[in-house]
Protein backbone atom coordinates (compact mmCIF):
# COMPACT_ATOMS: atom_id res chain seq x y z
CA UNK A 1 0.00 0.00 0.00
CA UNK A 2 1.40 3.32 -1.08
CA UNK A 3 0.74 6.62 1.29
CA UNK A 4 0.23 9.77 -0.33
CA UNK A 5 2.38 12.78 0.22
CA UNK A 6 -0.40 14.54 1.89
CA UNK A 7 -0.45 11.41 3.94
CA UNK A 8 3.35 11.26 4.91
CA UNK A 9 2.50 14.97 6.14
CA UNK A 10 -0.31 14.39 8.45
CA UNK A 11 2.31 10.97 10.05
CA UNK A 12 5.11 13.50 10.09
CA UNK A 13 3.22 15.86 11.96
CA UNK A 14 1.62 13.83 14.42
CA UNK A 15 5.32 11.99 15.13
CA UNK A 16 6.87 15.73 15.97
CA UNK A 17 3.78 16.51 18.23
CA UNK A 18 4.45 13.46 20.50
CA UNK A 19 8.19 14.23 20.40
CA UNK A 20 7.61 17.60 21.54
CA UNK A 21 5.16 16.56 24.26
CA UNK A 22 7.70 14.11 25.42
CA UNK A 23 10.63 16.21 25.27
CA UNK A 24 7.88 18.67 27.94
CA UNK A 25 7.94 16.29 30.53
CA UNK A 26 3.92 15.08 29.39
CA UNK A 27 4.55 11.43 28.34
CA UNK A 28 7.74 11.33 31.20
CA UNK A 29 5.38 10.52 34.27
CA UNK A 30 2.88 12.21 36.85
CA UNK A 31 3.11 14.81 38.93
CA UNK A 32 0.67 18.35 39.77
CA UNK A 33 -0.04 18.82 36.29
CA UNK A 34 -0.37 16.87 33.46
CA UNK A 35 1.81 18.07 31.12
CA UNK A 36 5.25 18.07 33.56
CA UNK A 37 6.25 15.17 34.06
CA UNK A 38 9.38 13.50 35.99
CA UNK A 39 11.54 14.09 33.14
CA UNK A 40 10.94 17.77 32.53
CA UNK A 41 13.82 19.88 33.56
CA UNK A 42 11.45 22.15 36.06
CA UNK A 43 10.24 19.35 37.59
CA UNK A 44 11.08 19.80 41.39
CA UNK A 45 10.80 23.54 40.98
CA UNK A 46 7.24 23.23 39.50
CA UNK A 47 6.09 20.44 41.58
CA UNK A 48 6.80 22.60 44.49
CA UNK A 49 4.91 26.20 43.11
CA UNK A 50 1.70 23.68 43.20
CA UNK A 51 2.16 21.79 46.51
CA UNK A 52 2.66 25.10 48.15
CA UNK A 53 -0.42 26.54 46.32
CA UNK A 54 1.48 29.42 44.50
CA UNK A 55 0.52 28.08 41.08
CA UNK A 56 -2.87 26.24 40.41
CA UNK A 57 -2.33 25.85 36.37
CA UNK A 58 -5.59 26.13 34.56
CA UNK A 59 -9.02 24.14 34.84
CA UNK A 60 -7.53 21.55 32.45
CA UNK A 61 -4.58 20.45 34.83
CA UNK A 62 -1.78 22.20 33.32
CA UNK A 63 0.56 24.04 33.85
CA UNK A 64 1.54 24.70 30.19
CA UNK A 65 5.51 25.97 31.22
CA UNK A 66 6.40 26.87 27.65
CA UNK A 67 3.85 29.91 27.64
CA UNK A 68 4.54 33.26 28.86
CA UNK A 69 3.96 34.66 32.09
CA UNK A 70 1.40 37.71 32.02
CA UNK A 71 1.81 40.42 34.56
CA UNK A 72 -1.33 39.89 36.74
CA UNK A 73 -0.10 35.95 36.69
CA UNK A 74 3.06 37.47 38.22
CA UNK A 75 0.85 39.02 40.63
CA UNK A 76 -0.18 36.11 41.49
CA UNK A 77 2.70 34.38 42.21
CA UNK A 78 4.15 37.23 43.73
CA UNK A 79 1.42 37.82 46.22
CA UNK A 80 1.07 34.00 47.14
CA UNK A 81 4.77 33.07 47.34
CA UNK A 82 6.26 36.38 48.82
CA UNK A 83 6.99 36.18 52.50
CA UNK A 84 5.62 38.15 55.44
CA UNK A 85 6.38 39.26 58.93
CA UNK A 86 5.00 40.54 61.92
CA UNK A 87 5.78 41.46 65.05
CA UNK A 88 4.34 42.87 68.65
CA UNK A 89 5.92 43.33 72.21
CA UNK A 90 3.93 43.10 75.66
CA UNK A 91 4.61 42.72 79.52
CA UNK A 92 2.87 40.37 82.17
CA UNK A 93 3.06 39.18 86.04
CA UNK A 94 2.91 35.52 86.46
CA UNK A 95 1.45 36.20 90.36
CA UNK A 96 -0.13 34.53 93.67
CA UNK A 97 -2.57 33.57 93.22
CA UNK A 98 -2.97 32.03 90.00
CA UNK A 99 -2.32 32.45 86.57
CA UNK A 100 1.00 30.49 86.49
CA UNK A 101 1.03 31.70 83.48
CA UNK A 102 0.91 35.55 81.43
CA UNK A 103 0.74 36.77 78.47
CA UNK A 104 3.62 38.63 76.92
CA UNK A 105 2.61 39.25 73.36
CA UNK A 106 0.76 38.44 69.96
CA UNK A 107 0.98 38.13 66.65
CA UNK A 108 -0.67 37.66 63.48
CA UNK A 109 0.18 36.88 60.42
CA UNK A 110 -2.02 35.53 57.12
CA UNK A 111 -0.75 32.69 55.01
CA UNK A 112 0.06 33.50 51.19
CA UNK A 113 -0.49 30.96 48.47
CA UNK A 114 -4.00 29.52 47.44
CA UNK A 115 -6.53 26.48 48.28
CA UNK A 116 -4.73 23.27 48.70
CA UNK A 117 -1.48 24.85 50.06
CA UNK A 118 -0.10 25.08 52.79
CA UNK A 119 2.63 27.47 54.09
CA UNK A 120 5.00 27.84 57.45
CA UNK A 121 5.43 30.28 60.17
CA UNK A 122 8.40 30.50 62.24
CA UNK A 123 7.76 32.37 65.52
CA UNK A 124 10.37 33.45 67.46
CA UNK A 125 9.79 35.03 71.11
CA UNK A 126 12.45 36.16 73.42
CA UNK A 127 11.63 37.90 77.07
CA UNK A 128 13.70 39.47 80.01
CA UNK A 129 12.50 38.53 83.59
CA UNK A 130 11.96 40.56 87.38
CA UNK A 131 11.40 38.79 90.76
CA UNK A 132 9.16 41.03 91.98
CA UNK A 133 9.80 39.98 95.82
CA UNK A 134 12.83 38.47 97.24
CA UNK A 135 10.77 36.09 99.22
CA UNK A 136 9.44 34.23 96.16
CA UNK A 137 12.42 32.60 94.60
CA UNK A 138 14.52 30.80 93.61
CA UNK A 139 12.29 29.84 90.79
CA UNK A 140 12.38 27.97 87.42
CA UNK A 141 10.18 30.82 84.46
CA UNK A 142 10.26 29.22 80.94
CA UNK A 143 9.17 30.65 77.86
CA UNK A 144 5.54 28.96 75.34
CA UNK A 145 4.52 30.24 71.90
CA UNK A 146 1.09 28.64 70.93
CA UNK A 147 -1.34 28.83 68.21
CA UNK A 148 -4.13 27.61 69.94
CA UNK A 149 -4.22 24.47 68.94
CA UNK A 150 -0.31 23.56 69.44
CA UNK A 151 2.68 24.71 71.93
CA UNK A 152 5.98 24.89 71.59
CA UNK A 153 8.23 25.08 74.95
CA UNK A 154 11.42 26.57 75.32
CA UNK A 155 14.60 26.46 77.20
CA UNK A 156 13.77 27.68 81.00
CA UNK A 157 15.59 29.90 83.43
CA UNK A 158 16.61 29.53 87.10
CA UNK A 159 15.93 33.27 89.18
CA UNK A 160 17.63 33.91 91.84
CA UNK A 161 17.33 36.59 94.91
CA UNK A 162 20.77 35.88 96.53
CA UNK A 163 22.67 38.10 95.41
CA UNK A 164 19.63 41.06 95.60
CA UNK A 165 20.71 44.33 96.97
CA UNK A 166 17.96 44.98 99.57
CA UNK A 167 16.81 48.40 98.31
CA UNK A 168 16.30 46.56 94.97
CA UNK A 169 14.02 44.14 95.46
CA UNK A 170 14.64 42.76 92.53
CA UNK A 171 17.03 39.90 89.93
CA UNK A 172 16.89 39.68 85.79
CA UNK A 173 17.03 36.83 83.91
CA UNK A 174 16.13 36.09 80.37
CA UNK A 175 14.74 33.31 77.97
CA UNK A 176 13.95 32.54 74.55
CA UNK A 177 12.39 30.25 72.57
CA UNK A 178 11.30 29.34 68.11
CA UNK A 179 9.56 26.88 66.41
CA UNK A 180 7.94 26.48 63.04
CA UNK A 181 4.10 25.87 62.50
CA UNK A 182 1.87 24.45 59.52
CA UNK A 183 -0.36 27.25 58.47
CA UNK A 184 -3.02 26.10 55.78
CA UNK A 185 -3.60 28.39 52.46
CA UNK A 186 -5.23 31.51 52.87
CA UNK A 187 -5.96 31.07 56.62
CA UNK A 188 -5.17 33.74 59.38
CA UNK A 189 -3.10 32.04 62.29
CA UNK A 190 -2.33 34.20 65.87
CA UNK A 191 0.57 32.92 67.92
CA UNK A 192 1.26 33.68 71.18
CA UNK A 193 3.84 34.11 73.63
CA UNK A 194 3.40 33.23 77.26
CA UNK A 195 5.33 32.91 80.23
CA UNK A 196 5.31 30.32 82.90
CA UNK A 197 7.04 29.49 86.08
CA UNK A 198 6.71 26.11 88.28
CA UNK A 199 6.51 27.68 91.39
CA UNK A 200 3.05 28.71 91.90
CA UNK A 201 3.76 31.54 95.00
CA UNK A 202 6.47 33.27 92.73
CA UNK A 203 5.54 36.97 91.61
CA UNK A 204 7.35 37.37 88.16
CA UNK A 205 7.25 40.32 86.02
CA UNK A 206 8.00 39.54 82.08
CA UNK A 207 8.79 41.89 79.24
CA UNK A 208 8.45 40.09 75.59
CA UNK A 209 8.92 40.21 72.33
CA UNK A 210 7.52 37.90 69.30
CA UNK A 211 7.76 37.83 65.63
CA UNK A 212 6.60 35.26 62.85
CA UNK A 213 7.95 35.04 59.70
CA UNK A 214 5.80 33.47 57.17
CA UNK A 215 7.23 31.62 54.26
CA UNK A 216 5.74 28.97 51.75
CA UNK A 217 8.37 26.52 51.92
CA UNK A 218 9.84 24.40 54.52
CA UNK A 219 13.12 22.39 54.41
CA UNK A 220 11.98 19.26 52.80
CA UNK A 221 13.07 17.84 49.12
CA UNK A 222 10.30 19.06 46.86
CA UNK A 223 9.12 21.71 48.46
CA UNK A 224 11.97 23.67 47.91
CA UNK A 225 13.45 25.71 45.59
Amino acid sequence: MSITLKARHLVAGAIAVVVLAAGSGALAGSGTFTDVGESHPFFDEIEAMGGAGISTGFPDGTFRPGEPVTRQAMAAFMGRGFGRVASAEGAGTVDDPLPEVAELGDVTIAAGATQGGNGYVLVTGWATFQVVAETTCPCAVNLQITDGDSTIEGAGTMLSNDDVEPTSGAALGGAAVSGVFEIPADEIGTFTLLMGTLDADAVVNGQGNVSALYVPFDGTAGETL
